[in-house]
């Protein structure tokens, strides 16, 4: 359930700009959460994006992947 509301709010967050940082609150969350979004550059807002959740495990933290990748030069060559 809590993955659902997660999913829900970052789907009807999105404002199409580059990289995001957003702060969830959710009474099914022990605390706020934060998770970075990543949108292509060039995007449009009548166009629809492929989505790719990245999860960093228990241990991580939401800068998890995009201090191993760069996860905007991902979002702009394949336009996800």
């Amino acid at each position: 359930m809590k993955n659902i509301i997660i999913a829900l709010l970052l789907l009807f967050s999105i404002i199409l700009n580059a990289q995001q940082q957003l702060i969830i609150n959710s009474s099914y969350l022990v605390s706020p959460d934060t998770v970075l979004v990543f949108t292509p550059d060039n995007g449009e807002l009548q166009n629809a994006f492929p989505v790719v959740y990245l999860l960093h495990g228990w241990a991580g933290n939401y800068h998890y992947w995009d201090d191993i990748i760069d996860c905007q030069s991902y979002a702009n060559k394949y336009n996800t």
